[in-house]
Formats: structure tokens, C-alpha cells, sequence
């Protein structure tokens, strides 16, 4: 191959370059000599090819072909190509690639890079293709048809019927409890702006042997009392309100689906637009204030923070579901993708989401969990693509091959955070299961596989046969919605609810409001 710098020269008849580069084959579909694929791309392989064939070339001079690949026996065409033509490669329009002392560095490099940026716009082309903006993404169509289609006579526990009934009664609880807002807690974060979220590290507690109290240190995993959700300390801080605004939302919204009553509608829409769109009440779009620990990283919150939002997700289907009920307006569902998208943008680019999405532990699994949510909400193929790529490495990191999992482990409460991170690993996998990528078929060449992490953990049965550490109360029932998970990958399913004291469970367990559904 000839390369050209100037593509004028080829217009001179007179013109005959001097062929010395990386030798161009052209492949006749009736030759007995194949290609191996097994050699990778290069220009090893083609001198290979050439010098089996017996065509003569500047290539005789060259060691490329016996370093990369021992000679072997010459193909049976062996003189049937006397002689090789050359053929000239057009010079690019990018003239630093061209010549220059790295030009064929840079060459490669720009090669690489239009390689990969081909691979992801086809990626970006399939998963388009798969997304459904009006469809929920954790919560299944076909289980709320049928839920709105069970017979009000079934008063039994067991029917559909009494979970319908509840549905709505508890729809009808969080309208009671009215609306929240981030500007209504009665301290502020050091920033000093209401609207910024805030609330303290749940571990950390006043140093005893400063007369400040600073900096905070940790109390192991013992818990702040103004850090239980619900409790009443919490109300100078973010998170009970944040959880409500997230849980009552969600509630809402599917007591609308089923039940068609609009005022179940009007209240989540209510209760969107107080915390994410009205200028007076809005939330800014970040948790750079989410779990400080006072007197260290100069007032700021830590990756950790992030996961006070883990379920936004479920806010992501209650306004997909208050968008089909009217009760958000097109101006008001773009003020809220906006929203998204800064909060999307922070969760990519600041040092706290930066961190979370290294963290090896929960924290990176429920960092990831929303930003699938997010992208899956505002059709991001390209994120999505991004998010699942890292999510297949995560597993090879989080688990080990048995299925255990090490930093989850570490822990005090060991059975706990296992149980907490294969929870947002479910609901992972259900935004996988929307957007056409399927996270428990992935099998690590050491054997990495979720399927294999949800087993591990369902052998345990009860607390003594939990090896692990595990000092605070286990509520054993937490298994029951990863065992209908595995019993759904399985091929085991039932279409009946679940007993009706394994349908709820605290938002401390990472178990999402009507999980069955």
C-alpha cells in the first residue's frame, strides 16, 4: 500500500508511488486458501498469508511474519500470484495522522476511536428500539391489570381483591399525611441554602474527647436516633420527608392505575410538583449534603450519600403512571426531566457521585440503580448502554464466584447489607429486563453470576445457619422477594399474592412498596 499524501498526485499519469506500507489483500471467493480468523487483525497475518502464497514483496525482507507467527507449511496455491499490485490509500483531510513522527500512533488511535464510536451508535441504535416511555419499568402492566380486575366480593386475605383494597387504603393514608418539601426542615445544611438537601452521616456521632464535639467520629454501625427514619429528630434533616415524598408518590400513582379514582392522581402529582418543580418548595437537583460528617470533608456529604435517594426509581414509574392520568402537564414533565437530568449530570461529575460509583460495595449497586432509572426515564440509549457495560463488570467485582459476596461481609450486620444489595441488584435487573438486556443470563469467564448470587444467599434459612456476622434483629421474611425471583428465573412462578405479612416491608430493607407487583 501506497500512502498518499496529496490525492492531486494520483491525477499525474506519470505518477508511481513507492508501495511500502502495510500490504491490502483482496479476497477471491474461490480460493482454497482461507483467512484464519484465529490470528488477530494486523499486518502479521497478511504477510502470513503472503509469504504462504509465495507472492514476492518488500514483506521478504521483513521479520514480522516469523516473530508473530511461526512459518509454516506453503498452501498448496503456492504460484498461482506471480507478482502484487499496489494500491494507494487516499490521504484522510486530517494531515497530523498522516505524516509526522507519531503519525502512525495517532493513526491507530483515531483508528480505535472511530471503532469504538461506530460500535456505540449501533448500540445506541438497538436500544432505542427497545424503549417504551410510556411503559413502568419495576412495576409490571400485566400484575397491575390484573389487580384492577380482581372481583371486589374476594374479601379473603389471599385474593387479589385485598390487595387492591389495601392499595387504596394506603393511598388514601399518604394523602392524609399531606404534602412535604425540602424547605421544610428546621435546620439547614452548611451551605446555608434551604433547598440544598441535607442530613448527617447515620454512623457518625459527636467526638467525645473534643470540647465541640468535632469532628464526628464513628460509632461502628450504631445509628444516630435522629437518623431512623420517621422518628422525631428526623425532622430537622431530609430524609424521612424524601422517603415519603418517594414512597407516598409512588403509592398514589399505582392506587390510580388500579382503582381509576382521579384524586389518588391529583395528590402524587402534588406531591411531585412541591418537591421537584415549584421554585418557593423545589429541591436542588443534588445530595451534596447527604450524609455529612461534621468537621470532616469541609461540610460536605460523601458517595455514601447517594443512596438516600435509592429509590427514585419508584418515583420514575409513578410519574410515568401520573403523566397517563393527566395529572402532570407536558410543562411540568419537561420541568421534571430537567431535573433529571442536573441531578444525572452531578451523579456523573461531582466528587460524591464520583465515589459512589466506585465504591465496590451497595453503594455502587444503588448508584447505578438510579442512574439506569434516570437514563431508562429520559431514553439515554447511550447511558443505559454505559450503565449496563459497567454493571457486568460490577458483578465480577462485588461477588465471588460461589456467589458471596466480600464487602458486604466485612460488615457487623453482614446478612443485612447481602440482603439490601441483591434487593437493588433485583431491581437492576428489572430495568435490564425493560431495556432488553438481560443481567442475570451474564456468566464471567471465573464463573460471576447473579443467578448464582441470589442462590447463595437463599441457601441460608434461618439464623443459625448464617456463618457471618449479623448483631442487630434479621427479619427472615426479607427472602421471600429474592426467592420469587429466583423461583421466576426458574420456571416456578405463582400467580397468587403473597401472604399478607410478606407484602411490606421497612424502606430500611430496600424492599420497594408492593414488591409483588
Amino acid at each position: 500500500m501506497a500512502r498518499i499524501p496529496s490525492n492531486r498526485r494520483l491525477l499525474d499519469p506519470a505518477f508511481r508511488p513507492e508501495a511500502l506500507d502495510e500490504p491490502q489483500i483482496l479476497f477471491r471467493r474461490d480460493a482454497a486458501l482461507m483467512f484464519d480468523p484465529a490470528f488477530p487483525y494486523g499486518m502479521g497475518p497478511k504477510v502470513d498469508l503472503l509469504v504462504r502464497l509465495g507472492v514476492q514483496g518488500p514483506w521478504d525482507m521483513w521479520s514480522i511474519g516469523s516473530l508473530d507467527h511461526p512459518s509454516r507449511a506453503p498452501s498448496s496455491e503456492t504460484g498461482s500470484c506471480v507478482f502484487a499490485g499496489w494500491v494507494a490509500r487516499l490521504e484522510s483531510g486530517h494531515r497530523e495522522v498522516e505524516i509526522g513522527p507519531d503519525a502512525y500512533g495517532r493513526r491507530k488511535r483515531a483508528r480505535n476511536a472511530g471503532i469504538l464510536a461506530t460500535l456505540d451508535a449501533l448500540d445506541r441504535r438497538v436500544m432505542s428500539a427497545r424503549l417504551d416511555p410510556d411503559r413502568t419499568v419495576l412495576y409490571r402492566g400485566a400484575a397491575l391489570d390484573v389487580l384492577r380486575g380482581a372481583r371486589p366480593g374476594e374479601s379473603s386475605e389471599d385474593s387479589w381483591s385485598h390487595v387492591a383494597t389495601r392499595l387504596a387504603a394506603d393511598a388514601r393514608t399518604a394523602m392524609a399525611r399531606g404534602l412535604h418539601a425540602v424547605t421544610d426542615k428546621t435546620t439547614r445544611a452548611p451551605s446555608g441554602d434551604i433547598h440544598d438537601y441535607w442530613h448527617l452521616a447515620p454512623y457518625f456521632w459527636p467526638n467525645p474527647d473534643t470540647p465541640d464535639g468535632l469532628p464526628y467520629v464513628e460509632r461502628g454501625e450504631m445509628r444516630r436516633p435522629d437518623a431512623v427514619l420517621y422518628a422525631p429528630g428526623s425532622k430537622q434533616f431530609d430524609r424521612s420527608r424524601l422517603q415519603r415524598v418517594l414512597e407516598d408518590t409512588a403509592t398514589c400513582a399505582l392506587a390510580w392505575r388500579v382503582t381509576g379514582q382521579a384524586e389518588f392522581a391529583t395528590h402524587g402529582a402534588a406531591l411531585m410538583r412541591r418537591w421537584f418543580l415549584a421554585r418557593a418548595t423545589r429541591m436542588n437537583p443534588h445530595l451534596r449534603y447527604a450524609q455529612v460528617r461534621l468537621g470532616l470533608n469541609e461540610g460536605m456529604g460523601t458517595g455514601a450519600g447517594l443512596i438516600e435517594m435509592r429509590d427514585l426509581p419508584l418515583l420514575l414509574d409513578a410519574a410515568r403512571l401520573l403523566a397517563k392520568a393527566g395529572a402532570l402537564s407536558r410543562r411540568e414533565q419537561s420541568k421534571f426531566r430537567a431535573w433529571l437530568t442536573a441531578y444525572a449530570a452531578w451523579m456523573r461529575d461531582s466528587p460524591q457521585g464520583t465515589e459512589a460509583r466506585l465504591a465496590r460495595n451497595n453503594i455502587g449497586t444503588f448508584h447505578d440503580l438510579q442512574a439506569a432509572a434516570i437514563a431508562a426515564y429520559l431514553n439515554d440509549a447511550g447511558a443505559l448502554n454505559e450503565i449496563f457495560r459497567r454493571c457486568r463488570e460490577r458483578i465480577q467485582i462485588q461477588f465471588d464466584p460461589d456467589g458471596s459476596q466480600p464487602y458486604e461481609l466485612a460488615r457487623k450486620n453482614a446478612l443485612h447489607y447481602c440482603c439490601f444489595n441483591l434487593q437493588a441488584w433485583s431491581a437492576l435487573a428489572r430495568i435490564g429486563d425493560y431495556c432488553g438486556e438481560d443481567l442475570y443470563s451474564y456468566r464471567s469467564a471465573a464463573g460471576h453470576s447473579l443467578r448464582r448470587d441470589l442462590a447463595w444467599l437463599l441457601a441460608f434459612d434461618n439464623a443459625r445457619d448464617w456463618p457471618h456476622g449479623q448483631v442487630a434483629a434479621f427479619d427472615w421474611k426479607r427472602l421471600l422477594p429474592l426467592r420469587c425471583e429466583l423461583d421466576r428465573l426458574e420456571g416456578r412462578g405463582n400467580s397468587a399474592p403473597p401472604p399478607a405479612e410478606h407484602r411490606s416491608f421497612p424502606a430500611e430493607t430496600g424492599i420497594r412498596p408492593y414488591w409483588f407487583l
